[in-house]
């Protein structure tokens, strides 16, 4: 656990860094690249579905779905954590932030829909003869899940719990 606490490039131990770059952190290293790889991975998920999914008429359509609503929610969510959360630590160097609790359930509900994709994916298993789209696909939605991990870790038992002892 504490190896995803610790940036391998600059070395920073999160647990002890100033809540200032912990945030500027998150936005810089999650919130930033997570804007650009939803919509990457919704064109892939929307291809493989409409390509094919006359071969897999149940698990695509429903793959799609899944990840449509994991992109809402995490869109919504970074976009009020960057208005409500994140504001008040960047600009006046508060302490406090607002309460976190719907947050917290936000990723919940993110962690109830990576199950959900990573069930649909067969543990992020091919399908025989799946074609480049499928597998970039397939390794992108890994990728994604294995980031929001530690994003999330970073913010439930980092960040989080920081705001509430101030």
């Amino acid at each position: 656990m504490r190896r995803c606490c610790t940036s391998s490039s600059s070395g920073a131990d999160w647990n002890e860094a100033p809540r200032d770059e912990l945030v500027q952190h998150l936005l810089t290293a999650y919130h930033a690249p997570l804007r650009e790889e939803l919509p990457r991975l919704e064109a892939m998920v929307r291809k493989v579905a409409s390509v094919h999914g006359e071969r897999e008429p149940v698990r695509l359509p429903a793959l799609q779905a899944a990840f449509l609503a994991l992109e809402a929610d995490l869109t919504q969510h970074m976009d009020s954590e960057e208005a409500e959360l994140f504001p008040p630590i960047l600009e006046r160097g508060v302490e406090a932030a607002p309460a976190v609790a719907s947050f917290r359930d936000d990723h919940t509900e993110v962690g109830r829909l990576l199950g959900e994709i990573r069930a649909l994916t067969d543990d992020f298993r091919l399908p025989d003869g799946a074609c480049n789209t499928w597998s970039a696909l397939w390794h992108g939605l890994e990728a994604l899940e294995t980031d929001l991990h530690h994003h999330i870790h970073l913010e439930n038992n980092v960040l989080f719990p920081r705001l509430a002892a101030a």
